[in-house]
């Protein structure tokens, strides 16, 4: 198989700075337009004969951005945005192509969609930010991603040859959601005496909720959790850095995901 891809794109943005009492609120606006052309090409087998075949899809995105920022004081600010994303589906997956598994025991195949639509949603964050002392940070924060149609891998029943495999594929699924809270802190222990004063620490965690419609092998749809988000994670951090010298141990942790 062969795969294309070209994209045309282009981009405008302003800043701008807006007094609101005491408080100033800085920002910028702007919107991404995205012309995407893609080729798949490769060959279609009847059982006795392949066939070369080609599927081409051409699509145009507008994805306008807002980003505002408010220093509430020195030391604390807001951040909310908000903007319209897409995430093109991998070449891989726009291959028009079949591994088939033909074992004595099990018949699967494993193929590719090139019909697939990208990954769109509309994103929301909004943080607040507390700088307590150089170098360092607190910030809690919020998110929402409303999300048009998302990719994933549904399994199905495909005959070649009079034998009837199961066929692995990626699918588009309907709409769906991300929503969720983090927390991030951040800290230089510059008033350790020296040397412990290039000690650091970093922590984080995100607790999200997700939910998408899933199209069935047989028609019809149902509601479940995405694919590959964990519910709870957070992730661990010490570090050393002064002068020439760094060093660096983490730990990261994530609950139980979904799988295809």
């Amino acid at each position: 198989y062969k795969i294309g891809e070209e994209i045309i794109a282009g981009y405008g943005m302003a800043d701008f700075s807006l007094p609101l009492g005491s408080v100033t609120v800085r920002g910028d606006v702007g919107v991404r337009y995205a012309h995407t052309r893609q080729t798949s090409s490769g060959h279609a087998d009847n059982g006795t004969v392949a066939t070369p075949v080609s599927f081409e899809r051409n699509y145009d995105n507008v994805l306008p951005a807002l980003n505002l920022v408010a220093e509430l004081t020195p030391k604390l600010q807001m951040h909310v945005a908000a903007s319209k994303v897409i995430t093109r589906p991998s070449l891989a997956d726009l291959a028009p192509r079949l591994t088939i598994n033909s074992s004595p025991t099990v018949l699967t195949a494993v193929g590719g969609n090139p019909e697939l639509k990208p990954f769109e949603a509309w994103q929301y964050d909004a943080t607040a930010e507390w700088y307590f002392a150089p170098g360092s940070a607190l910030v809690g924060g919020v998110f929402y991603k409303d999300i048009t149609t998302f990719v994933f891998q549904q399994t199905r029943d495909f005959v070649l040859d009079g034998q009837t495999y199961r066929l692995t594929a990626p699918k588009n699924g309907g709409d769906a959601y991300v929503a969720g809270i983090e927390i991030a802190y951040q800290q230089l222990f510059k008033m350790l005496p020296a040397p412990f004063d290039g000690l650091g620490a970093q922590a984080n965690y995100t607790h999200t909720r997700t939910g998408g419609t899933y199209a069935l092998a047989t028609g019809g749809t149902f509601r479940d959790a995405l694919v590959d988000v964990a519910k709870d994670s957070f992730n661990l951090t010490a570090f050393y850095e002064k002068n020439r010298v760094g060093a660096r141990v983490s730990y990261s942790w994530r609950g139980n995901v979904l799988r295809d």
